[in-house]
């Protein structure tokens, strides 16, 4: 993390979905042709993390979320971030929210999962929240609550890295990702996300290539 926020509340660690690293292929018992809907062992569950094809698979609940293809938070030429905007003013603060709609993650009640990303706030407004959508069933469709992991005020113009987790919460079996940013006074306050993660351990992001860049890859051997 790049700065220290002026609060943090409940912060976790991760989560295990199969226990299986994969190597040697899919796990005893399960189905071949179910594996594109399971998270392999330190994958990414999140359908374009890093904004390389837009902001497909992102939704806005409040504000307005549009693409920006400039910014990226690698510098990477050819990908850009989400830009969250126009706050809406709910309960007497201007709010917004930032949540994932093409990616639903199969949990247990009671297991770890992990949550990385970076924002880039444009002014210093009041709070942002992190955390996710639990839902009762295994698709992200039945009993949606918004579960809090952490909350840090009036953040630094700058790049903030942020790496978080928690407990799956009792009757809880599917997670999607969630932010909200509100300020008393503000109604014009932005923010630019990118480089995003939800899984069941240590980040690994990979790029296909969506960008229709090199910027993450060299022919050079470390």
């Amino acid at each position: 993390m790049k700065s220290k926020p002026a609060f943090t509340i409940a912060l976790f660690a991760g989560l295990l979905c199969t226990g299986s690293s994969w190597a040697d292929g899919p796990e005893p018992g399960i189905d071949p042709s179910e594996l594109s809907t399971i998270s392999p062992f330190a994958g990414n569950s999140l359908i374009n993390p890093d904004f390389d094809i837009g902001v497909a698979g992102w939704s806005a609940p409040t504000g307005s979320l549009t693409f920006s293809a400039s910014g990226d938070v690698d510098g990477c030429a050819g990908s850009g971030v989400a830009h969250l905007a126009a706050p809406v003013f709910v309960n007497n603060l201007w709010q917004s929210e930032f949540a994932g709609t093409g990616s639903c993650l199969p949990v247990f009640p009671e297991n770890r999962y992990r949550l990385v990303l970076g924002l880039l706030p444009g002014s210093a407004f009041d709070t942002t929240t992190v955390g996710i959508l639990a839902y009762t069933d295994s698709t992200c469709t039945a009993g949606e609550t918004s579960t809090l992991l952490a909350g840090f005020s009036h953040l630094a113009v700058a790049w903030h890295n942020f790496r978080l987790g928690g407990l799956v919460g009792s009757g809880v079996h599917s997670i999607r990702y969630w932010l909200r940013f509100r300020d008393a006074d503000d109604p014009s306050f932005a923010v630019d996300i990118d480089r995003i993660y939800l899984g069941i351990e240590e980040p690994v992001f990979v790029d296909p290539l969506e960008a229709g860049s090199l910027c993450r890859w060299s022919s050079t051997v470390p």
